[in-house]
């Protein structure tokens, strides 16, 4: 199973991709976990871009993404609390470009707040980003925390859908 999670932002938009190895045809558990990291970055967009511009960049940018590892589902980070009301809207149009392109692949989506994502991945909901990053790091092997924290982000909710899925499946 291939799990593609988004960290939504009209600015930067991060992205993982993980296989869920557990739901996968290939067996291969070598760091007490079974995921392995296939890719991870984020999606820039310019400030100087109109507003349209920026969330078409989003959607060919994710789509290429889409295509290349074919995920079977996409977690999400959703909207829970704002302080800074003019970062909602902005987000709110990403997380719909998002929503769409998925929805356009078939795709089923799964949201997870970032809470949730804490509380999976490290065990305590307040964790701090740094130990969170490194939970991220141990659970995919990686040699070294993903940067930047926005792809982090994405490889932490995408982690959070297969751990959650998981623990269904061994009830």
């Amino acid at each position: 199973m291939i799990i593609l999670g988004i960290d939504p932002g009209t600015a930067t938009t991060g992205y993982g991709v993980i296989r869920d190895i557990q739901h996968s045809e290939k067996k291969n558990q070598k760091n007490g976990f079974d995921f392995e990291c296939l890719d991870y970055n984020v999606i820039k967009t310019d400030p100087l871009m109109t507003a349209a511009e920026r969330l078409n960049r989003i959607h060919i940018e994710l789509s290429k993404v889409f295509k290349k590892h074919q995920p079977t589902v996409l977690a999400i980070e959703s909207l829970f609390f704002f302080r800074n009301l003019k970062t909602v809207m902005p987000v709110s149009q990403a997380r719909g470009v998002i929503l769409m392109t998925a929805a356009k692949k078939k795709v089923p989506v799964y949201e997870f707040t970032p809470l949730q994502m804490k509380m999976t991945v490290t065990g305590y909901g307040r964790a701090e980003k740094d130990e969170v990053q490194e939970m991220i790091k141990r659970i995919l092997d990686l040699k070294e925390i993903p940067k930047p924290d926005d792809a982090a982000d994405a490889l932490g909710i995408a982690i959070c859908y297969a751990m959650r899925l998981n623990t269904e499946t061994t009830r």
